[in-house]
């Protein structure tokens, strides 16, 4: 799920450059990456090539398998 800036699960894209939240579970994956900051006052986040669609394929499937922050057990009662 994302809202209107293209925030999803920590990942962002914004003037044409994808970023993604650096995670542990995804270390491996992102090895080599450059980094940098989406917005002034927002924390680092890896810079994803959208070219490379192996490993775009792999970071959407790691990022998807996280568990949501605020999606606890509050939010399943309702």
């Amino acid at each position: 799920m994302s809202d209107e800036r293209g925030v999803s699960h920590g990942n962002i894209a914004c003037d044409n450059t994808v970023f993604v939240k650096i995670l542990p579970e995804l270390a491996d994956v992102m090895a080599g990456a450059e980094s940098d900051l989406p917005n002034e006052g927002g924390k680092e986040h890896y810079i994803l090539d959208p070219e490379n669609t192996e490993k775009v394929r792999k970071v959407i499937e790691i990022s998807s398998s996280r568990r949501c922050p605020g999606r606890g057990k509050r939010n399943e009662a309702k």
